[in-house]
């Protein structure tokens, strides 16, 4: 399956699971239009391809949650993700195209904790945005 080619019903499988993410095939099938094995195999391919993922959050671990956009010196935004990835606090890192190099999503068990995150220490001058 090419990476950047999503049917209707890949994009209707992805919203439905966005809106009821624990909804069962079989309760989606009429909703969606398609019998629950055709969802499941094509979640289970649109999954191995890597084009969808599950996210799993403990949001009784952070009180606080900031978008970090990231702006990289040309070639170094691989390098920079890991970096951000290897930080407690960051929950998400999302390699992207256009204005910034990187979406970084962070949360921590206070606001004031936001503000200097331990990723600091390893990716300095970042801007949060959105606070």
């Amino acid at each position: 399956m090419p990476e950047s080619t999503l049917s209707a019903l890949d994009l209707r499988i992805i919203n439905a699971l966005q809106i009821r993410p624990r909804a069962p095939w079989a309760q989606l099938a009429p909703i969606l239009g398609a019998n629950a094995a055709t969802l499941n195999r094509r979640w289970r391919e649109l999954r191995d391809a890597g084009l969808v993922w599950i996210t799993s959050l403990d949001q009784n671990s952070w009180a606080a949650a900031a978008v970090v956009e990231i702006s990289c010196h040309s070639g170094a935004n691989q390098q920079v993700a890991k970096k951000m990835a290897e930080a407690k606090e960051v929950i998400a890192v999302d390699l992207t195209a256009g204005g910034r190099d990187i979406v970084a999503t962070i949360a921590t068990r206070s606001e004031p904790d936001l503000s200097a995150p331990s990723c600091s220490r390893n990716c300095p001058r970042w801007e949060i945005y959105g606070r």
